[in-house]
């Protein structure tokens, strides 16, 4: 792969993980606050948001981790890069609620 393929490499798999955050997001977030599905966890007195946040990215790496270890993965309707364009989701979701909180703050 050369530099020009990875620039559009990239560019398609950020245009997946925007696919995917937008059809997730129908499915999990409750009204207008594309967080609700994260701050819930607070709400009901779980645990902190941000904690809501890294727990789905754990889950999110342990999935990872079993598939370094055995070469394979037995949930056959998610791939390791559907794993992994996940993760980036979630990392670039915590990004912009520890934004939004700032700016509440």
């Amino acid at each position: 792969m050369n530099r020009g393929e990875l620039f559009e490499a990239h560019k398609a798999a950020c245009q997946k993980m925007h696919d995917i955050l937008r059809a997730k997001s129908m499915d999990y977030a409750q009204g207008d606050d594309p967080f609700s599905n994260f701050t819930l966890v607070e709400k009901l007195g779980i645990a902190s948001t941000e904690q809501s946040f890294l727990t789905r990215m754990m889950d999110k790496f342990s999935r990872l981790i079993s598939f370094v270890r055995k070469g394979t993965l037995k949930v056959k309707d998610e791939s390791v890069e559907d794993t992994l364009l996940d993760l980036a989701n979630y990392c670039i979701l915590l990004a912009l609620y520890i934004r939004q909180k700032r700016k509440l703050q």
